[in-house]
Parts: structure tokens; C-alpha cells; sequence
């Protein structure tokens, strides 16, 4: 038997295998078993995971090939934590969530790219105009059960109009019998 990187009769032939990425070069006539993530007949020729899809990554991330193999990175707006990807904080964004927002307090920071949006129920340049949603009636309160829409900051509320009382998400009359 020949030693690794040799092969023929007296062991007297040198391999033409990528040593680094062969797994054994045959004792006889000097084929080459590759190691995984290379091909060819001198193993030579990285396989591409991500191409041929064999490098599978978790939601929110991206194949990545390297040599002889492959990575799974986190995409833009999501930072590996454990053995997932997870969204920025409310602070970053932007490839491992390295870049800093500079919204303010009523924005909301796109993860990916950092454009300052404003946050549900404001509106305006600088997004400081609440949205009164009762009055623009785009709240879900529904008066056929007895539902008055309260506007808030940012929001706004259902509260049951004067002699019901809240049970479960339904106003129900409070005192009064249900009789046909």
C-alpha cells in the first residue's frame, strides 16, 4: 500500500489530486475521492451549496458560499442570536444590525435600510400629527354593540357607551333583561 499522495506498482507515481481536498487518491491508478464540498478529478473545483441548493439556511438568511463549504448569514435588519436570526432592536439596523436609527419618538426605523417611517396612528412630516381614527372612522368599534371609539395618542380605544358594561370584546347591556 502506498503512502497518501502516491500511487502505481512501486508507489513510485504522484498523485495529481488537491491534497487539502481529497479524501484518498486511489492506490492504483491515482483517481481521486474528493472531500466534501469539492469535485473534479483533481478535486479542485469548489461545489457551489448555494447554488445547487444543498446549503440550506433558517428564515431571514442568506447562503453564502465559501471553499469547500458554505455559511448561512443573517440578512440586513436581523442579527444572529443563537441558532436563529433576529430582528434588529428599535435602535439598529442594516447588516448584523450594526448601524444606529436617528428616527424620533413617533417614527419607526425600517430594519433593512434605516428610512424613518412613522409609527401606527401618527402622521405628518415629522410625524408628530395624531391620526384622531374615531373621526375618520377607521377604528374597529362597532356601535351596533353599543361600542363609542375614544381617540388616544397613537391609538384609540372602544369604550361601551353610557348603561352598558365590557364583557369579553362585546359591550352587553348592563341591567337589563333580554326578553322578546
Amino acid at each position: 500500500e502506498c503512502i497518501n499522495g502516491k500511487y502505481g506498482i512501486n508507489c513510485n507515481n504522484s498523485c495529481s489530486c488537491q491534497m487539502s481536498n481529497t479524501k484518498t487518491c486511489d492506490n492504483v491508478n491515482g483517481t481521486c475521492a474528493c472531500v466534501n464540498g469539492w469535485k473534479g478529478e483533481t478535486c479542485t473545483i469548489d461545489i457551489d451549496e448555494c447554488a445547487d441548493r444543498s446549503g440550506s439556511c433558517q428564515e431571514h438568511s442568506h447562503c453564502l458560499n465559501t471553499n469547500g463549504s458554505y455559511i448561512c448569514v443573517c440578512d440586513d435588519g436581523f442579527i444572529q442570536k443563537e441558532n436563529f436570526c433576529a430582528e434588529c432592536d428599535d435602535n439598529s439596523y442594516g447588516p448584523v444590525c450594526s448601524l444606529r436609527c436617528s428616527c424620533g419618538a413617533n417614527f419607526r426605523c425600517d430594519k433593512t435600510n434605516g428610512v424613518c417611517y412613522c409609527k401606527p396612528g401618527f402622521r405628518g412630516d415629522n410625524c408628530d400629527i395624531d391620526i384622531d381614527e374615531c373621526s375618520e372612522a377607521i377604528h374597529g368599534c362597532n356601535s351596533g354593540n353599543h361600542q363609542a371609539c375614544e381617540n388616544s395618542i397613537g391609538g384609540y380605544q372602544c369604550v361601551c357607551q353610557t348603561g352598558y358594561t365590557k364583557e369579553c370584546d362585546l359591550c352587553e347591556c348592563k341591567g337589563r333583561l333580554n326578553v322578546p
